[in-house]
């Protein structure tokens, strides 16, 4: 993951991230207490699921998840995707400098700080 745009430069409003998932990675069911996040697919297929719905994203799908909406993705394809993802408003994104090499425990505690709950397993698992 990459951070495009820091909120910190544009007052809090929002903050972009660029993220690479390789084949098979996914990240947990989980919902944020703060923030809006808005995943615009660039490459590859991806497969959403927000609250009890499934989809699989193609280049292009744009999949906006409200606050408080419970949600995980993973990529079940063989190549990596690319998606951006906007927050909004910002203030998560200095999560992403924190959790580098931390266990998946820590960086619980560490999402639960900024308001990001971890609720399930990811999809598929």
């Amino acid at each position: 993951m990459a951070i495009r745009v820091r909120s910190g430069d544009v007052g809090g409003a929002y903050a972009v991230l660029e993220v690479i998932a390789a084949p098979r990675y996914g990240v947990p069911l989980h919902f944020h207490s703060n923030e809006d996040e808005i995943f615009h697919v660039i490459d590859g297929e991806i497969r959403f699921r927000c609250e009890k719905t499934e989809l699989d994203a193609l280049p292009g799908t744009t999949v906006v998840v409200p606050r408080g909406t419970a949600h995980a993705w993973r990529n079940f394809g063989v190549s990596p995707v690319r998606m951006l993802v906007t927050f909004t408003p910002g203030g998560f994104d200095p999560l992403f400098e924190e959790i580098v090499g931390r266990s998946l425990a820590e960086v619980e505690a560490l999402a639960q700080r900024y308001g990001t709950y971890i609720i399930g397993p990811r999809i598929g698992d």
